[in-house]
């Protein structure tokens, strides 16, 4: 999630392709718009936040009753790995901050 985020917000002519091609074909303008409100809500180290939490929470307790008995969000989130990832120094080099290397799409393949 880390390195897609991280390619979301840094290959914006790409992701706009990407879109374009899953949208078929929607408008430029539509799309430069979408690009922007989903790049302000990706967070680079990928911590969901509470608020988020609760509301996915809501709507899916609309159809499961543990998450409608759920008391709090935390119970169902386990944020270990992501604060391995940035402990490791992982999203540093993601996004080449000190003497990081770049990651690219490519690599992942």
């Amino acid at each position: 999630m880390a390195e897609a985020v991280h390619y979301y917000k840094n290959n914006k002519e790409q992701v706009i392709k990407i879109m374009q091609k899953y949208t078929r074909g929607q408008a430029r303008g539509v799309l430069d718009k979408t690009y922007e409100a989903y790049s302000e809500l990706f967070v680079e180290d990928t911590i969901p936040t509470v608020e988020g939490l609760k509301k996915t929470l809501q709507i899916q307790a609309s159809w499961d009753s543990n998450a409608a008995k759920a008391k709090v969000v935390e119970d169902f989130v386990n944020v270990r790995f992501v604060h391995e990832l940035k402990q490791d120094g992982f999203i540093d080099r993601l996004y080449n901050r000190g003497q990081a290397r770049r990651f690219y799409w490519r690599e992942l393949r």
